[in-house]
């Protein structure tokens, strides 16, 4: 419309929508990695819970898990942030400007009280102290430090057997795919995280699912790059004397007569991942 005023009459007016887009804008997060259910699983149990500082980081780590916060909503969680009502436990976390009301799980509660337990805190701590600390007799009006929290998940990561790096951001990203493999919604996901939009957490959970496809088959039967497939039942390449060479002459390659039919496929061998989860977990599907 605005392109017609200038063309046809001269009239030029500011177009509004110059520049815009309806599409909201989303971050992709690259390097995403996250633990499967396994994962999880060898990282608390490389954890020595009769301890202080053991009760204390297997506490903090399932927190992370159960509830999908950040490093510091959860660092600055204080005992009067939590509450029971209506036979229910909530906290009220905040963070990045917000702050919400919500239900506490069952395995997160029952970490806590055994670190509090343990720690000989539980019969006297107050409303305004942070949950958790740095150490043993630690001041309670400050809470453990983001640099204490990376260097204890490196620890523990490195006791269960990892060798890759796992930021504690990571955890965000485990307890997204868990909730999802656990059968969620992606609005329930959503929700659970705090997006702002669901877009925001369809992007999310894409970057770390990666995308798998097998569509590579049809173009290496083209190629004539392989005959004989272990994953597929039945198929069939002709002619037989088609050149095994992938820079074969193109010309040669448009008189080839290729019928592929592929009538199941065997995804355990061989897949079109670009990414996976880290070594040593098996299927999210696994709970």
């Amino acid at each position: 419309f605005y392109a017609y005023l200038r063309d046809c009459f001269g009239i030029v007016l500011e177009n509004p929508a110059q520049g815009k887009t309806l599409r909201q804008r989303v971050h992709r997060w690259e390097g995403a990695r996250f633990l499967d259910p396994q994962g999880v699983n060898a990282l608390l149990a490389s954890i020595d819970r009769s301890t202080v500082k053991g009760s204390r980081d297997y506490a903090l780590l399932i927190t992370y898990v159960f509830t999908g916060r950040r490093n510091s909503e959860i660092r600055n969680l204080r005992w009067g942030d939590i509450e029971a009502s209506g036979g229910e436990t909530w906290y009220r976390w905040s963070g990045k400007g917000k702050s919400r009301r919500d239900q506490m799980p069952q395995p997160v509660i029952d970490a806590i009280q055994d670190y509090l337990r343990i720690s000989k805190r539980d019969t006297h701590i107050k409303p305004t102290d942070f949950i958790f600390v740095s150490s043993v007799g630690a001041q309670t009006s400050a809470p453990i430090s983001a640099n204490q929290v990376r260097r204890l998940l490196t620890q523990h990561l490195k006791t269960a057997g990892f060798t890759t790096h796992l930021r504690v951001h990571d955890l965000r990203h485990t307890a997204a795919m868990l909730y999802k493999a656990a059968g969620e919604d992606i609005d329930s996901i959503r929700e659970i995280l705090d997006h702002s939009n669901v877009n925001t957490t369809a992007i999310y959970l894409h970057s770390l699912e990666g995308h798998a496809t097998l569509a590579w088959r049809g173009v290496e039967a083209l190629l004539g790059m392989r005959e004989e497939k272990s994953c597929v039942h039945e198929s069939r390449i002709a002619p037989q004397n088609a050149k095994r060479k992938f820079g074969a002459n193109l010309a040669a390659l448009r008189t080839r007569s290729v019928t592929i039919r592929e009538e199941s496929l065997c995804r355990s061998q061989e897949n079109g991942r670009m990414w996976q989860p880290l070594p040593g977990t098996a299927a999210l599907s696994a709970l």
